[in-house]
């Protein structure tokens, strides 16, 4: 996993150096995307099973400059993760290269292993029930 800073919805900054989780969930994202609602839909429910110091997660929205937009998606979803806005920087593709995708589609889907900083998972589209291979995952990891 590449080191990087982004800019959140809230107006501060994330740095991965500064994510103490055991393991970090990335979902990128945009607002018109049916497949990346779907997966957010999912992801809210994963959202609240796990403590942060087991399982952080980063919603980066690739290319909406709309952040009233993108906030009320969250808002109608209840995420509670951190919400990165991207839009225009081409970071997202550039980042998902570095961890080895090569989907050009949305959403993508990151689970990384903080200790490892490696990719452990990773899934371009949505598929119903993907989280509950990430629970898999993670409980799975998180015995060793």
């Amino acid at each position: 996993m590449p080191e990087w800073k982004l800019p959140l919805l809230s107006g501060d900054t994330i740095y991965s150096d500064s994510i103490k989780s055991r393991f970090l969930l990335i979902d990128m994202w945009y607002v018109a995307c049916h497949p990346c609602r779907m997966a957010m839909f999912e992801l809210s429910s994963i959202d609240t099973l796990y403590d942060e110091s087991l399982l952080k997660m980063v919603s980066i929205n690739a290319s909406d400059e709309d952040t009233a937009k993108i906030s009320k998606v969250i808002r109608n979803l209840n995420l509670k993760c951190d919400v990165v806005c991207a839009y225009s920087s081409g970071y997202d593709m550039d980042m998902a290269k570095k961890m080895g995708s090569t989907c050009r589609g949305y959403p993508q889907l990151f689970l990384i292993d903080m200790k490892t900083k490696q990719v452990i998972w990773n899934s371009c589209g949505w598929y119903e029930g993907f989280t509950k291979d990430v629970e898999k995952i993670i409980k799975a990891k998180n015995v060793n």
